[in-house]
């Protein structure tokens, strides 16, 4: 039969017009196993034919094939996979290439947790797909100690059979079926995977949509592991994802709570990427200052005598209620748990003030609304001085406004304690408002308390998915919005936003807005709520501030510094150093050494905000220049293009600024401020400056600060008013004031 076949393919082969020249070899002991028929044709191609009775899959290791005893520039493996019948034009051929084969990193380190999951979950699959991006992850998510191999008796067989070294550790644990065989995506390799009897494959493919293979297990999403509950179970467990940030990170299974259809999009490349930590959805690229002190916040504190003008509709709720306290002497009062017990109180009761000693939630607050159904409702808390702070309305805190005083301060760890659906945060230019919201961000602890960002297009396709299953598919998840810089927007924007945001609190979601002090009164009155206010920097604060900042520095340049801080804080100028920014922007000047005189300025009496800012700027500029490129000072040539630069620069800068306070028709056509280019080069390269710190969809730009937007807007109307008076400065009055 052997002998029919060989002359059978002698002939096949001598008449083929494509055939130039073959060589064939019959029951060769140089090819080992491979002995039956193989043609050692020189132009690259071996066939190899097994002849069976019964037709079944075999295994050939294709990646770690030993070259033959013929030179071949390039080996390719065409196999046969058999019919009822040896006619071979009946026959369907597969070429598998050697370069799409992927040789795994094996390693001797301990593996993690999630490793060994992940490995686990592998081999119970036939084939499991990735993104070629993942390819790297892949494969270290094994380790084997290959000395192990040297004592199997089952490797030693394999290696026998299979002419394999055990340098060829892989190709042995992929047939004793211990590890994957790793391949490239093609129209070969899934024909051969088709073609293979049932051993553990890796396909990485930058298709989406390849289709299952016939009778083989396919694992690419998280769903497919519900096939195996232990393994399903231990994942959903240990695999953690957060959402921008990273000190957020909860496990999966907390995620599918709120929506179980999650798990259709978690694919396996986004299962490796947890293996090292969580995966990180809307990755935030913001960060807090490397010093960071924690903030005094304002207290809401009413007056008592309150309670001699409050109407008879209306419920009091005091928490934290200090037993034995007499502030509210001569007036009835009932606590909380009897009240909510009791029939005899209800909506015929007249005015009722309740005390519980623990602190009030929001639910006990609602609870005793329900009960009572009175037409207004607020509830406060008994400070540690015993004075009632006001914590939440629901309806009348117009009646509490005449008996309000903004006393005392409280740490801002304690601005969650009572938070409302709508929370709101003046302060002005320069105080940290955006700083304490990122901090607040942080803190959150809360699985279900999110920060959305409103521009989807910063994230990928997966995350915008995520969000929206988790989110807006998901009723029961309360998101947090933080509105930051709300007078930053243009009135009409203003309106819009003011009343997305009642409408979207009115369905659950938690606001928090900051702003200058300018919309102060306006967010109070629309919202029908009180705000607080930053303070500014004590002096404890502002001593820890500037030691942390100056402890690097050299004794002498330490010295000057403190002595300068010293003379601002005697002078008129004492101001700069309670607002967080221009503490910052003061104690980086000092970053650079020079003489005495480089710092007279902040001493003779010359010294303004405007020259602060202006001097920082300047400094940033001989930081790149000098310091990072390593211009000489002493060059004229290389001076004057830095001076060209810088102008150049700057004049951008103020260009970009102003637009802020115009139309783009206005900003384009009548006052020329062509700054597309300069955006698109920040855009794409950075500002390596430091002013702009990124550029956003429409070429919106984010300055380092947005007091910068004003300076720089300030300093492009003194160079152009015509009349060279300050009128043209009224447009920045309405940031200001």
């Amino acid at each position: 039969m052997k002998s029919q076949n060989l002359a059978n393919l002698i002939l096949k082969l001598t008449v083929d017009d494509a055939v130039q020249d073959f060589a064939l070899s019959s029951d060769d002991s140089t090819f080992g196993a491979f002995d039956d028929i193989v043609s050692c044709r020189l132009s690259s191609i071996i066939i190899y034919l097994q002849v069976k009775d019964v037709c079944e899959p075999f295994d050939l290791i294709l990646y770690t094939n030993q070259k033959f005893d013929f030179e071949a520039e390039k080996e390719q493996i065409v196999f046969d996979t058999g019919t009822n019948t040896i006619n071979l034009a009946m026959t369907k051929k597969c070429e598998v290439h050697p370069e799409n084969i992927r040789a795994p990193m094996i390693g001797k380190e301990r593996v993690n947790v999630e490793n060994r999951i992940l490995r686990e979950a592998i081999l119970k699959f036939d084939v499991t797909i990735f993104d070629k991006t993942s390819e790297d992850l892949v494969k270290r998510i094994w380790s084997f100690d290959s000395n192990k191999l040297l004592y199997d008796a089952e490797a030693q067989e394999l290696a026998v059979d299979y002419q394999l070294t055990f340098n060829d550790q892989t190709a042995l644990l992929w047939l004793m079926d211990r590890y994957p065989l790793l391949v490239v995506d093609s129209d070969t390799t899934r024909e051969a995977i088709k073609l293979s009897s049932p051993k553990k494959i890796v396909l990485f493919s930058d298709n989406d949509h390849i289709d299952n293979f016939t009778n083989l297990s396919v694992l690419r999403k998280l769903s497919d592991l519900e096939k195996h509950p232990e393994i399903y179970k231990t994942v959903v467990d240990k695999f953690r994802c957060a959402i921008q940030l990273k000190t957020n990170a909860f496990p999966l299974r907390k995620f599918l709570r709120e929506n179980k259809n999650i798990q259709e999009i978690v694919t396996t490349d986004k299962l490796v990427s947890m293996i090292n930590g969580p995966l990180v959805i809307c990755a935030d690229n913001e960060v807090l200052p490397p010093l960071y002190i924690p903030r005094h916040i304002s207290r809401n504190i009413i007056d008592v005598k309150i309670f001699e003008k409050m109407d008879e509709d209306t419920l009091i709720f005091i928490c934290c209620w200090k037993k034995n306290s007499k502030l509210l002497d001569g007036f009835r009062t009932v606590d909380v748990e009897e009240l909510l017990k009791n029939d005899e109180y209800g909506e015929e009761s007249g005015r009722i003030i309740c005390i519980s000693e623990s602190e009030g939630s929001w639910e006990k607050f609602e609870e005793c609304c329900s009960k009572m159904k009175k037409a207004k409702a607020h509830q406060f808390s008994m400070t540690e001085g015993e004075e009632l702070e006001w914590v939440r309305s629901k309806h009348g805190v117009e009646d509490l406004k005449a008996f309000r005083v903004e006393r005392g301060s409280m740490e801002e760890s304690e601005l969650l304690k009572y938070e409302n659906n709508i929370n709101i945060v003046c302060a002005e230019s320069g105080m940290g408002k955006t700083e304490l919201m990122k901090q607040k961000k942080n803190d959150v602890q809360a699985f279900k308390e999110y920060i959305i960002d409103r521009i989807y297009k910063r994230y990928e396709k997966f995350d915008v998915k995520f969000l929206k299953m988790l989110i807006i598919d998901t009723k029961s998840v309360v998101v947090r919005y933080i509105w930051d810089g709300l007078d930053e927007v243009s009135s009409e924007s203003l309106k819009i936003v003011k009343k997305l945001i009642r409408d979207l609190s009115a369905e659950g979601s938690k606001h928090w807005i900051t702003s200058r002090n300018i919309l102060k009164k306006d967010l109070e009155q629309y919202f029908k709520t009180f705000s607080r206010t930053i303070k500014e920097f004590d002096e404890k604060q502002q001593q820890e501030y500037i030691d942390d900042k100056l402890s690097h520095l050299s004794h002498t340049l330490k010295k000057t510094s403190e002595n300068i801080i010293t003379t601002i804080r005697s002078s008129s100028s004492d101001g700069v150093l309670r607002f967080p920014l221009l503490a910052y922007i003061l104690t980086e000047l000092f970053k650079v050494d020079g003489s005495g005189s480089t710092y007279e300025w902040l001493t003779n009496g010359s010294f303004s905000i405007a020259k602060l800012y202006q001097h920082f700027v300047e400094q940033n500029f001989h930081r790149y220049y000098m310091d990072k490129l390593g211009w000489n000072r002493n060059s004229e040539g290389q001076m004057d293009t830095y001076e060209n630069n810088k102008k150049e620069r700057i004049e951008n800068y103020e260009k970009i600024a102003i637009k802020m306070y115009f139309e783009e028709e206005i900003a384009r056509n009548k006052m020329s401020l062509h700054v597309d280019d300069f955006l698109i080069q920040i855009k794409y390269h950075g500002d390596p400056v430091g002013i702009i710190t990124r550029i956003v969809e429409s070429n919106y730009h984010v300055f380092l600060h947005s007091s910068f937007t004003d300076y720089f807007a300030g300093s492009y109307l003194a160079k152009n008013d015509p009349q060279g008076s300050g009128g043209s400065w009224i447009l920045l009055l309405r940031r200001q004031t």
